[in-house]
Formats: C-alpha cells, structure tokens, sequence
C-alpha cells in the first residue's frame, strides 16, 4: 500500500473513496456499494462529503493538476 496523500477540501483532510479503496485492498465500487448500502449511520460533513455535478469536476481537476506538479518536481518516478 502507497502512503496515503494528504488531500484538503474546504481546509479539511479528506480521504478519496479510491484511498479507501487501496488502504482496504479492495476498489473503489465496493467501497460505493458498502456505503449505500448503510448511509443512514453517516452524516454529511461530520463522516463524509459528497461532491456532484461541477463540484466534483473541478476537485478532480485540481488533484489531477497537484499529481502532475508532484510528477514534475520528480526526478525518478518509481514504477509500481
């Protein structure tokens, strides 16, 4: 397992459903269904956050950009 990446929202740490997914040794669907399958026992912002429709687009845009800067200041990317 990869050390988990440290990933602010609205000045919170949080942690991806595929960070969960990795830590767990399972993926990312698996985590989704588990979820669903028991949201009434979460609430929203206090155990999760859910991102749709532009929200979500635009956290992913700004990781994606992070991992490149990462990439970029790499001068040997380890291949897994």
């Amino acid at each position: 397992m990869k050390l988990l990446q440290i990933i602010l929202y609205e000045n919170r740490r949080v942690l991806t459903t595929a960070q969960i997914a990795e830590s767990y040794g399972t993926n990312s669907d698996h985590i989704s269904k588990n979820f669903s399958e028991n949201k009434d026992r979460y609430k929203e912002y206090k155990h999760y956050i859910k991102l749709e429709g532009k929200e979500l687009l635009n956290f992913q845009k700004a990781q994606l950009q992070l991992q490149i800067s990462n990439m970029a200041r790499v001068s040997v990317i380890p291949m897994d």
